[in-house]
């Protein structure tokens, strides 16, 4: 189904990464620039790359970061905290033009994201030469299935500030903490559908699975502190 996946450690979720790190990973990366799709990519060897995940994969394309990125790559689309389950769940029909709630707009445009689940359509508009991937929500978060049967990404805790919340209707919670069995038999058979389904709007695009890794360890100056 899938003809090539590349799994590369993009990212660790620990304050240890430092500034010269982020610039190594995108080093690393570099080397991908030899596949540009289209004519307007080669002429400005600029390479067309698509993210889904957290800010573990968006954020090796981010100018704080890395000043130069922009350089080599232009991120076509955009997708952050939501459950490939979810992904792969029927729309939520909701009223969300007057969605209001004490979130910020990135957590308002996630939201939305989430109940209209209208990645799909921006991939196949987009066709990147690359998409990174990476499953911290999953992992994270979870998924949690309505009484309609739909799914969406168990972050109600942040949900439950938004007018809407009260219209969801959570009948069972997935966590891969709580009842890994039954979260990885679900998972694994939406994954599956997920990659199939980018496969067929965008054959060409590569697949880059992101493999973070969560610690409990930082650094403060030569401190060493436990997060957790």
């Amino acid at each position: 189904m899938i003809d090539k996946l590349i799994f590369i450690p993009l990212f660790v979720e620990s304050s240890e990464l430092t500034n010269r790190e982020r610039q190594n990973k995108m080093t690393f990366l570099k080397k991908f620039n030899s596949k540009a799709l289209n004519e307007s990519d080669r002429a400005n060897d600029i390479v067309n790359i698509g993210v889904w995940g957290s800010c573990c994969t968006r954020d090796i394309f981010n100018s704080k970061f890395i000043a130069d990125y922009k350089q080599h790559y232009k991120i076509t689309v955009d997708q952050q905290h939501i459950s490939v389950i979810s992904m792969m769940s029927r729309p939520v029909k909701l009223n969300l033009h007057k969605l209001e709630g004490n979130v910020s707009p990135f957590f308002k445009k996630v939201f939305v994201q989430d109940m209209e689940k209208d990645f799909f359509s921006r991939l196949k508009k987009e066709k990147p030469a690359y998409l990174l991937v990476d499953f911290y929500t999953d992992v994270r978060y979870g998924a949690a299935l309505l009484n309609n049967g739909k799914y969406i990404t168990n972050k109600l805790w942040q949900y439950k500030k938004l007018s809407v919340y009260n219209q969801l209707n959570i009948v069972k919670r997935f966590s891969i903490s709580k009842d890994p069995d039954q979260f990885i038999e679900l998972w694994c058979e939406k994954f599956d559908a997920f990659m199939k389904k980018i496969k067929q709007i965008t054959p060409e695009t590569e697949i880059i699975i992101n493999t973070p890794k969560f610690v409990n360890v930082g650094f403060d100056g030569e401190k060493k502190i436990v997060l957790s």
